[in-house]
């Protein structure tokens, strides 16, 4: 580091990417519509392949088995990192299954298989240990980005949590379906972090007692909002339209980013 290494240039790098949301949204479809991409599923998630099946997405490189353990993983990460390949995009579905096959390998290393008070979850001590385990995983997707010049993907379930309010009271909140603290770095790790919802609103006729709820149009949510976590540093508009189609919905982001990119130029 030196004052005469200082500079005002931007280096061109692919988005690391996160879209969470409620199962049968359209995370997986999304994902498989990138340029050039290869999915990594892991244990239970085999969208992709249903998908592929029903003709909703084109047919979709992919490691052919789920990732059972972690070595899986990082196996898949240095294979794609160090091999000459086509791909483009990394897709990882789900990121919250990769963090499941985290805590399984340090309960096993560290606490010798005892998920119980006395290992594992003695004062979440086995969630917090794995946290230096998580950053060696974003590090080396990050070296992939960096190497292979591939925009990286990562899928994630959803869940309500409870969200402490320093300035009144605490209210529920969508989030991704991973612990506390594992997310807060992955958040901050990622260029963008979106929620996909089908937006739902409640309609009473003028001579019912009750609301029924409607269903709306599925859209990408690119802004924090109380109601979930999002954010992107790109100057999305707050909602993106979903279309009918993982094919219209990546449309539609890229689209946005063309934009939000051209009114800043």
């Amino acid at each position: 580091m030196s004052l005469k290494s200082i500079t005002t240039e931007a280096t061109h790098q692919p988005n690391i990417i996160l879209f969470h949301g409620p199962p049968g949204v359209g995370k997986t479809e999304l994902g498989a519509h990138f340029p050039a991409p290869i999915f990594l599923m892991t244990r239970g998630e085999k969208g992709l392949i249903t998908l592929m099946q029903y003709n909703r997405v084109p047919k979709t490189p992919h490691f052919p088995e789920p990732a059972d353990n972690w070595q899986d993983i990082l196996d898949a990460i240095d294979e794609l990192t160090e091999s000459e390949h086509q791909y483009k995009t990394f897709v990882v579905d789900v990121l919250n299954g990769a963090e499941r096959l985290c805590h399984e390998m340090v309960c096993t290393r560290d606490y010798k298989g005892d998920w119980g008070k006395t290992g594992f979850e003695n004062y979440a001590a086995g969630y917090r240990t794995s946290i230096n385990d998580w950053r060696h995983l974003l590090a080396k997707l990050e070296r992939l980005r960096d190497v292979r010049k591939m925009t990286i993907v990562g899928l994630c379930h959803t869940k309500v949590s409870s969200m402490r309010n320093p300035h009144g009271d605490d209210y529920d909140s969508y989030t991704p379906s991973m612990y506390k603290e594992t997310w807060q770095i992955t958040h901050g790790w990622a260029d963008m972090v979106f929620y996909c919802q089908q937006e739902v609103f409640a309609k009473k006729d003028k001579n019912e007692m009750h609301a029924k709820g409607v269903t709306g149009k599925r859209v990408i949510c690119t802004d924090l909002n109380a109601a979930y976590l999002a954010k992107n540093r790109h100057g999305l508009p707050s909602e993106i339209d979903m279309g009918t189609s993982g094919k219209e919905a990546f449309a539609n982001l890229m689209s946005a980013l063309a934009v939000a990119k051209a009114a800043k130029e």
